[in-house]
């Protein structure tokens, strides 16, 4: 079996290429934190904090909607008004929770009657600019603090 220069001289280039590889790979996974794991990412919080104006639509009146929010990593804050097309504002603290771009909130009416609305939106943070639209449920004992609709924002 006869050996050329050219086959010895090669196949020494692709081994030295190869362990080449594979110790750039092992200091890879070490620096990872455990061998021959993949770190899963976790996606970025969307975050909310800010102004938003818009509309809201519900089964006894419309008008328009105004959040200042805050923002702790998951954890939202802020306050609400709310000024039917009848001109009687309403304003209110608001709490909740945002995960990936889904927002539970709860606002907490503070002027006139004494109403919890319940929030589920959907934030677009690639929108041009961010928008936010969902559905609310007011209630609590009294005509006054029944209620369902849908909204929509937009971030100032």
């Amino acid at each position: 079996m006869k050996f050329s220069i050219r086959r010895v001289t090669a196949f020494a280039a692709s081994s030295t290429i190869l362990l080449a590889l594979l110790c750039l790979t092992a200091a890879h996974a070490q620096d990872a934190g455990e061998p021959g794991t993949v770190e899963a990412k976790t996606p970025p919080i969307t975050q909310v904090a800010g102004t938003w104006t818009g509309t809201y639509t519900g089964a006894s009146s419309s008008g328009s909607l105004d959040l200042v929010l805050t923002q702790k990593s998951k954890n939202i804050g802020g306050t609400f008004s709310e000024t039917p097309t009848s001109g009687n504002t309403k304003t209110g603290t608001v709490t909740g929770k945002i995960s990936n771009d889904d927002l539970t909130l709860a606002f907490h009416q503070t002027t006139g009657h004494d109403c919890t609305i319940k929030i589920l939106a959907t934030v677009d943070p690639e929108a041009t600019p961010p928008t936010m639209s969902g559905t609310f449920l007011k209630e609590k004992k009294g005509k006054h603090c029944n209620s369902k609709g849908t909204f929509d924002l937009t971030e100032e």
